[in-house]
């Protein structure tokens, strides 16, 4: 295997353009690392935001770290790092969100640190300090850094994987035996593990890195790659089911749905049904969410990303991709590598989400980083090799056009937060909440003076009605039949504890148990607290069984 180091300055004659930004760039790298560091900093003070998101995931994370601290259950549904993490923080900290949403303004000051070491001294700094400081500006990133999902936890320990990942191959490189390599593959089997287990669809990783050695032909390192992640991978699955009775998530059953809210309509055709999930939802995520990320087009938030969708710039994206792999094949496999990774999730996400995920651009984020230091890396080489001198000025004004471009939209997110922020950073988290959740939030936070501590209430929402209660106890129902009686559904609450119906203008399933049990027994059903408009009514009601 030839070395993959590069050459980042331009071979050209002393004076040449490009060669003396990365003369000034690298001469001045710290400041420039520092710049990125205090800017992100900044940004993260100024767009924190104590509330939670009301999208159920930043709140189920925190409620499964409860869960594993009160009865040990494993967190494995939608990646166990992160849940676990915080339920260290809540063993040492207590129930205290708003230190949890600080320790996100960490790991995205973290993975701007941890990105640097990775790529430097291995792309053009003119290329890194781009993309660091577009982290360091954009506000769909910066969003992260005050919240509870694990978009920043999951940038921190991607950017430190490939710390390691590119020491690896480095490494190998130098062609080394395997008596001289090994320590460095079973670093490299343990970080695969850490990223499968930070996000589920993070397992495709290493396919990802198999497959980039296969496209250079080095076979048994493909090999070496499943082999060191099996070598982790089988003890974990062992010490989680035997000791922590970890469970198989039903994650893959999900995503075999037709219909994520319909099961009745079955599982999806196989192969056609993913083939065509895969270029529907490459279609909108492509030209809706990372155009949008990558601030070329702006958000609508009127129009559904459907809706929204255009195939000519999908088309223009795919063949960006064609040219980034075309131009970095041999000039920097250090970029492929990370290419490869990001869109390699990328494809498993469309191939195995519904569309009706298609909103959620927070899905494609964490890997948005490797595509456009690949992007930025190609348009660089391209440049430094052109021989129309014009290109490497037009190649820094298009840098520089493009970092301006993220300004509007985050100046425009720090003064709508302005005015909420001295009330963010005392925690309190009920100020400024959207009125469709006004009611929902005042009855949890009124629900300890009202409820006993070992009450367990049903609810659409149990994770933000976790946190906004400060910690009772709640739980999801089933869905009655349209015919079932009400004993039949007061039989079934009483088996799963439920002490407690929320009527939370949420969930169809306490309504429906609601109006079930009304029409025959009315006197079992105590209204403790109420709330909200006559047209939408909100209710926390006992049960007297």
């Amino acid at each position: 295997m030839k070395n993959p180091e590069i050459q980042t300055k331009s071979s050209a004659k002393n004076g040449d353009f490009l060669e003396q930004i990365e003369t000034f760039l690298e001469k001045n790298r710290n400041v420039f690392l520092l710049i990125s560091i205090g800017i992100t900093s900044l940004l993260c003070y100024l767009l924190f935001d104590a509330r939670m998101s009301f999208q159920t995931d930043d709140s189920e994370y925190v409620l499964m770290a409860k869960n594993f601290l009160t009865d040990g259950s494993y967190p494995s549904y939608h990646g166990t790092l992160y849940p676990l993490m915080l339920a260290l923080l809540m063993k040492i900290f207590g129930m205290k969100v708003v230190i949890f949403k600080f320790f996100s303004c960490i790991f995205m000051v973290a993975q701007i640190l941890f990105f640097y070491t990775a790529f430097k001294g291995k792309v053009p700094y003119l290329v890194l300090f781009t993309t660091l400081i577009y982290l360091s500006i954009n506000s769909y990133f910066l969003y992260f850094s005050s919240q509870t999902y694990t978009e920043a936890f999951t940038l921190c320990l991607q950017a430190l994987a490939f710390i390691f990942f590119f020491n690896h191959i480095r490494l190998l490189g130098e062609d080394p035996s395997l008596k001289n390599s090994w320590k460095s593959w079973l670093m490299f089997g343990f970080f695969l593990l850490v990223l499968s287990i930070t996000k589920n669809i993070l397992i495709v990783s290493v396919g990802c890195f198999a497959l980039y050695f296969m496209i250079y032909k080095e076979w048994m390192n493909a090999v070496l790659t499943v082999l060191s992640f099996v070598i982790f991978k089988l003890p974990y699955e062992l010490l989680t089911r035997s000791v922590l009775h970890a469970h198989t998530t039903s994650q893959l059953d999900q995503v075999m749905l037709k219909d994520f809210y319909n099961p009745a309509a079955g599982n999806e055709d196989f192969p056609s049904g993913y083939i065509e999930r895969m270029f529907e939802n490459f279609n909108i995520f492509v030209s809706v969410q990372v155009y949008k990320v990558l601030g070329f087009r702006s958000d609508h938030p009127t129009i559904s990303a459907a809706d929204d969708a255009s195939w000519l710039l999908t088309l223009l994206f795919a063949a960006a991709l064609i040219f980034i792999f075309i131009t970095l094949f041999r000039k920097n496999r250090y970029l492929i590598f990370g290419l490869l990774y990001a869109i390699g999730v990328w494809f498993a996400s469309f191939t195995s989400l519904q569309t009706i995920w298609s909103e959620q651009w927070r899905l494609i984020i964490p890997y948005v980083p490797y595509v456009l230091i690949a992007l930025l890396g190609a348009l660089w080489y391209r440049a430094k090799d052109a021989k129309q001198t014009v290109f490497k000025p037009v190649l820094i004004i298009v840098s520089v056009l493009f970092l301006l471009i993220q300004f509007p939209l985050t100046s425009k997110k720090i003064s709508q937060n302005s005015s909420g922020l001295k009330h963010y950073l005392k925690g309190e988290m009920t100020y400024g909440v959207p009125d469709t959740y006004a009611d929902f939030v005042s009855i949890c936070d009124s629900m300890p003076s009202k409820l006993p501590a070992n009450a367990i209430i049903a609810t659409g929402k149990p994770g933000e009605a976790f946190v906004y209660s400060h910690g009772y106890k709640f739980e999801r129902v089933p869905m009655p039949g349209a015919e079932e009686s009400a004993d039949s559904v007061l039989a079934k609450l009483k088996k799963q504890g439920i002490t407690y119906l929320f009527a939370d203008g949420f969930s169809r399933q306490v309504n429906a148990d609601i109006k079930i049990i009304e029409k025959k027994y009315p006197q079992k059903l105590v209204p403790v607290l109420e709330a909200g408009p006559q047209d939408r009514p909100l209710a926390l009601i006992e049960i007297k069984y």
